[in-house]
């Protein structure tokens, strides 16, 4: 269930807000959008995203537009983002300290008690069959790779050992996700992270607890939703870059915030990708990087099995 871990690299760094060119001062601690420019690319299945261009031709800029606003209304907001103190206790109680090992266990809650930034994700709601989402969130390093056939992102995750992985944004900051904690409806994810830059003398170091809770509903027509939430811890050893980042944190929670939603909404397309369009589904396997063959063929299997229960209720 690590997917959702890329929003603690993405929680490491701050950015900037207004224009992409523009840097400034938030250049001291850039939060990477996972996907470069969500409006700039034909990402909903239903009018076949292609695999090899970043932009769409001039003439199908209001079909994108148009199949972007759509996609985004998939996704709903059932409870607003929240950095309250009274949502920081419950976060604090709900995890499962006791069910981790040893070593993660004091990780995380050295993390905790010393958190220079907290936030409650927005809780979100969309259709997607729990195969999909247990696939991504099993296998992440198969999402990133997605992403960078489509051209969406410069994101990089490479997997290293049993629930480890190793991430880069292509921007300076390189990071460390550990699996502290698996169930089938909950995950708490680790991660250690270093942002490096020309303008800085040393580099920024942070690390960061992801508490996820999952649960699947099931509609009278056979169709299957998710309702997922997420609750970020980040520390900042550093206590200037501390005072800065809570300075910042309007900024950094609002594209945290996005980057939940963008990952939703990935999740969302593929599922629809999976039950209406498997040949997209393996063309774009078959142009995977990173991943194993193992994980090209998982990925089919997943396809098949969506596609045919999809087709039968149709």
């Amino acid at each position: 269930m690590a997917l959702l871990g890329l929003l603690l690299a993405a929680g490491l760094r701050e950015g900037t807000l207004g224009d992409d060119n523009s840097r400034g001062t938030s250049e001291m601690l850039p939060v990477p959008r996972l996907v470069r420019d969500p409006d700039s690319f034909q990402i909903d299945p239903a009018i076949a995203p292609p695999t090899d261009a970043a932009h769409p031709h001039p003439d199908e800029a209001t079909k994108v537009a148009r199949g972007r606003a759509t996609l985004d209304q998939r996704v709903k907001t059932v409870q607003k983002a929240t950095s309250s103190k009274a949502s920081r206790k419950a976060a604090i109680e709900a995890l499962p300290l006791n069910k981790m090992s040893d070593e993660h266990r004091r990780r995380v809650s050295q993390i905790v008690s010393g958190t220079s930034i907290y936030r409650e994700l927005p809780t979100l709601q969309f259709d997607i069959d729990p195969r999909v989402y247990n696939f991504f969130m099993e296998h992440p390093e198969a999402a990133v790779s997605i992403w960078q056939v489509m051209k969406i992102s410069d994101f990089k995750m490479r997997q290293t050992g049993e629930g480890t992985y190793e991430t880069d944004d292509g921007e300076g900051t390189h990071g460390r996700l550990d699996v502290a904690f698996r169930a089938p409806n909950e995950a708490v994810v680790l991660c250690d992270g270093a942002y490096k830059s020309a303008l800085l003398p040393t580099a920024i170091n942070a690390s960061g607890v992801l508490h996820v809770n999952v649960e699947f509903g099931q509609r009278s027509d056979g169709s299957a939703f998710v309702t997922h939430r997420a609750r970020l811890f980040v520390y900042f050893p550093s206590q200037t870059v501390e005072t800065v980042a809570r300075i910042m944190s309007p900024v950094s929670n609002a594209i945290i915030d996005q980057n939940f939603r963008e990952v939703s909404l990935f999740l969302y397309m593929m599922s629809t990708a999976m039950s209406r369009q498997p040949g997209w589904v393996e063309a774009v396997s078959k142009r995977m990087e990173n991943v194993s063959e193992e994980r090209r063929t998982e990925i089919m299997v997943v396809t098949v099995g969506v596609f045919a229960d999809a087709k039968a209720r149709r």
